[in-house]
């Protein structure tokens, strides 16, 4: 209901309506970037198809962290947010801490 919402406000229907095909990342302009990346994919996940993940990973950053935890599916900021929020704390801390060793 949110994304529909968010969706059809006229402001986000305007930047949809002028998309076009040339606008997007080709996926390999994806294998330039390379930020530092925290992918938690649950292994309960069954809205996406394993294939969604492989495609993910050929394309991936070179600094991309794969987590899969057991117990995750698809919204595990529903079903185990204190989890997800601590994996998500600790890959900012070593992201924070490589950082400031590169400075």
């Amino acid at each position: 209901p949110l994304v529909r919402f968010n969706l059809s406000r006229p402001e986000a229907q305007n930047l949809i309506n002028d998309l076009t095909p040339g606008d997007g990342l080709k996926p390999n302009e994806f294998k330039d970037l390379n930020p530092p990346v925290l992918l938690v994919w649950g292994k309960r996940e069954r809205v996406l198809p394993p294939t969604s993940l492989e495609n993910l990973l050929k394309y991936a950053p070179k600094e991309l962290q794969l987590i899969q935890p057991d117990t995750f599916s698809h919204t595990p900021q529903k079903e185990s947010p204190k989890e997800l929020a601590q994996y998500l704390i600790t890959f900012q801390e070593r992201v924070e801490l490589s950082q400031a060793k590169h400075t």
